[in-house]
């Protein structure tokens, strides 16, 4: 997530639902958006951190980010309970830069 804007922005991201299951494989079944994790960076390795969740509300994951400063997202799954089947999982993100020291909304 890139700042292109003129002044420091917090950036905010939001899961839009828990992770679907979309092959045949596992139809119906779905992993809660509560056993994903995600870390940032200003490279773009940021490092292994399952302590902070993602949410199906607004939360910020980015503070004071500089006009033309970069911070990289890396997220992780932890699927839960373990006897789910394989299968593709996907869920969709809104990303939103707010004015520094404002409420994600």
């Amino acid at each position: 997530v890139k700042n292109t804007g003129t002044n420091p922005e917090d950036i905010c991201l939001r899961a839009k639902s828990n992770l679907i299951c979309s092959s045949s494989g596992c139809t119906g079944n779905y992993i809660d958006i509560t056993n994903a994790a995600w870390n940032n960076a200003t490279s773009n390795d940021p490092a292994f951190d399952i302590s902070k969740r993602l949410s199906l509300n607004y939360i910020k994951v980015a503070y004071s980010l500089a006009p033309g400063e970069t911070i990289y997202l890396r997220f992780w799954v932890n699927p839960e309970p373990d006897t789910l089947p394989s299968g593709t999982y996907n869920t969709t993100f809104d990303v939103k830069g707010v004015s520094e020291g404002s409420t994600c909304g």
